[in-house]
């Protein structure tokens, strides 16, 4: 997830849609963090009396093809970017805007995030063991000292290191996990997109000469996430890779790579750009049509164990689809119907980051004591997002943006000068 807009080309040009598409998606995330508060299984976090499984079914859903989309976002803001900065600076860049406020999630807001969490659902304790994440409570007795707590939790942190796992990762990342793997994938395609935009520019025209026909956009570019879905789904490099030092969802990682490089060529072509906004409306359909089948088999029990097996490939390929077509979609609307900068739409997204960063803790803590509050759970869940989204703009609009201090552990820029006005 990019914290700040894309830079445009090399005349400096904003690129809107994107401005617009990445703080749509990155604030729409925030609700859907708070639906299990209502909305899932007893194995979620913090629960409520009610359980809602048509809210747990949509967030599903969008959680689905979101992270994909951040980074498809991502590879076009990098291509942008390399434009007007070099690869030092980009590099750089990236930590300092992602990096930064990982550490900070890290070391002050899980802690914050997990400590209500326990104190909602002590049962926590003795259930996540069973899934190889010991939680880092000796005595739970003293479940309420925080100050206890969060020194079980750093000593958790800081010898955990061996035994990382995407459990553990989750745990302490909570919902920054994905960034790790942002980080990851930007600097793995460097190299190669740096050779793109040079002595490889060719290869990047034959690719857009290529994929700026429809039909070859939506089948060709749907078949390359099919393909690794089909290669890794069933398991085989995790296994190989099992007990490794920050071992990844492999399916889910060749993924976002996929789609972080898309991002990076739909930018580096404008008759791609052209063909993404005339495919939008079918793309979106058949996006839909895809996810429905999918959703179905799972919903069901239907959907076929990983494997090799032609159904489990079928499988694979409708997935892959589902997830490709939806992000083609929404791109494409996103270039036809948000190119309009306004002073609003510029303020959310300098924020949006920042209060991503921030709205984990105060979800949390929101949901322990407010979902005491006798009334109905969407009335709870109404509350707690009420405040969760007051809470952390307030946070960022008094506090995060004011300094240069704090504005760089939330890994924002200074405000333009229009903004602070």
């Amino acid at each position: 997830m990019e914290s700040q807009a894309a830079q445009g080309q090399a005349s400096g040009e904003r690129r809107v849609e994107l401005d617009w598409l990445r703080t749509i998606v990155v604030l729409g995330t925030i609700p859907f963090h708070a639906v299990p508060v209502i909305g899932a299984e007893r194995a979620v976090f913090i629960l409520s009396a009610e359980a809602n499984p048509v809210l747990a079914l949509l967030a599903g859903f969008v959680l689905t093809w979101g992270i994909p989309l951040i980074f498809l976002m991502a590879g076009a803001a990098t291509r942008l970017a390399l434009d007007v900065r070099t690869p030092g600076v980009y590099m750089r860049e990236r930590i300092a805007r992602l990096g930064v406020p990982l550490l900070l999630v890290a070391l002050l807001f899980s802690p914050l995030q997990l400590y209500f969490i326990l104190l909602s659902n002590p049962g926590l304790i003795h259930w996540l063991p069973r899934y190889g994440v010991a939680l880092p409570i000796l005595d739970p007795s003293r479940l309420r000292d925080f100050g206890y707590f969060y020194e079980q939790y750093l000593r958790y942190l800081f010898t955990s290191v061996r035994g990382y796992s995407p459990a553990i990762g989750s745990l302490t990342l909570t919902y920054l996990w994905f960034v790790p793997r942002l980080l990851a994938v930007s600097f793995l395609c460097l190299p190669f997109l740096l050779y793109l935009r040079g002595r490889g520019r060719r290869v990047t025209e034959r690719v857009a000469g290529a994929g700026s026909h429809p039909v070859t956009l939506i089948l060709a570019g749907g078949l390359i996430p099919a393909l690794l879905i089909a290669l890794f789904q069933p398991g085989w490099l995790s296994g190989v890779t099992a007990g490794w030092i920050f071992t990844d969802d492999w399916t889910a990682f060749f993924l976002d790579l996929v789609m972080f490089l898309y991002g990076f060529l739909i930018y580096s072509s404008e008759r791609l750009r052209a063909t993404v906004r005339t495919v939008a409306y079918p793309a979106l359909a058949l996006g839909v049509v895809c996810f429905g089948v999918v959703g179905a088999l799972l919903a069901f029990r239907l959907a076929p164990a990983a494997s090799f097996a032609p159904a489990s490939l079928l499988f694979a390929v409708a997935e892959a689809f589902s997830v490709w077509l939806f992000i083609l979609g929404l791109l494409g609307l996103a270039m036809r119907y948000l190119t309009v900068s306004t002073p609003w739409q510029r303020y959310l997204t300098a924020a949006a980051f920042p209060v991503f960063v921030l709205h984990g803790p105060l979800l949390a803590a929101s949901s322990y004591y407010l979902l005491q509050v006798p009334v109905p759970g969407i009335a709870q869940l109404a509350l707690i997002l009420v405040v969760t989204v007051a809470g952390a703009f307030g946070v960022y609009e008094y506090v995060v943006r004011r300094t240069p201090v704090t504005r760089a552990l939330f890994g924002a820029k200074a405000p333009r000068a229009k903004e602070r006005a």
